[in-house]
């Protein structure tokens, strides 16, 4: 079987300059666009404990810090904390990929989309605080954060790509809104230690492998409008004691959604559905189906 895995960024792209003209300034290097008369937090190596400004110098100006640019702290395991001001607008991909110094982060209500990579490999972060205002999540954005144990997604947050959470093997708890309409492929891959989880009720399909190898994992709630669950979805799920259904139609799976799963849990399911549940492909196999609680 092949799983995704988060690409490895070349050494080149590691010493990709902007075509914007470049200076230092305070220790902390920025990338200029004298047309927006705006500036960028540049690629550095950085350390410490960094604030960053709301406007920076540019000879006899000033200019507005409103982007963190590509891989503008990748690797910077000596960082140990950031602060993010409001006038952020923008993180690019991989910003903070690597930065295994940091322990918390929190993003401003000025950032709309986290961005790929940008908080991946981070293995020590535990503290992720996400203000209203950021829509959506993209893939591999938290991958790897092996000390991370809890998130709380506000109701701004409607899109999670494919393996956000991956390899998160600390991750015990995440709160998410009934907003979010897609859960990318592989989210919580690997996440060991989750050990239950409300689905939203926006959501309508279980995309593959989203909680492959979570054998921590005990209770699941599904919401009525899912209607299918894709390949390896649940496998590997060795503790799970309960599964909560809530539509009347059995959700579509596929032979290997519960691969090496524990098929003894209980399914609780509409009591008019129960039969259904019984026949139906994937279901049939669990032999503890009762009716839920009114």
């Amino acid at each position: 079987m092949i799983r995704p895995k988060l690409a490895t960024i070349s050494l080149s792209l590691a010493l990709i300059i902007s075509a914007c003209s470049s200076m230092t300034s305070d220790e902390l290097k920025y990338n200029y666009n004298h047309d927006l008369k705006s500036a960028a937090v540049a690629r550095g190596y950085y350390a410490g404990d960094i604030v960053l400004p709301e406007r920076v110098p540019f000879e006899d100006r000033t200019y507005g810090l409103d982007k963190i640019d590509f891989i503008a702290f990748f690797g910077c395991t000596e960082l140990k904390s950031i602060t993010i001001p409001t006038t952020i607008k923008e993180i690019h991909p991989h910003a903070f990929e690597g930065c295994t110094g940091l322990t918390h982060v929190e993003i401003p209500n000025s950032i709309k989309v986290m961005d790929e990579g940008i908080f991946s490999r981070c293995s020590n972060l535990r503290r992720v605080i996400i203000n209203e205002g950021v829509q959506k999540i993209r893939s591999f954005a938290f991958n790897s954060c092996e000390n991370l144990d809890s998130v709380y997604l506000p109701t701004s947050v409607k899109e999670i790509e494919r393996c956000t959470f991956s390899n998160c093997i600390s991750l015990r708890t995440i709160e998410m809104n009934d907003n979010i309409k897609s859960i990318g492929a592989w989210t919580f891959d690997d996440c060991r230690a989750l050990l239950s989880i409300r689905l939203p009720k926006a959501l309508r399909t279980i995309e593959d492998g989203l909680f492959y190898g979570c054998s921590g994992l005990e209770q699941i709630s599904i919401p009525e409008n899912v209607n299918s669950i894709g390949a390896k979805a649940f496998s590997l799920c060795s503790a799970l004691k309960s599964i909560t259904l809530h539509s009347t139609t059995p959700p579509s799976v596929v032979d290997n959604t519960f691969e090496w799963a524990d098929t003894t849990a209980t399914l609780y399911v509409p009591k008019a559905s129960i039969n259904k549940y019984r026949n139906a492909q994937g279901w049939k196999k669990f032999a503890n189906i009762k009716p839920l609680a009114n």
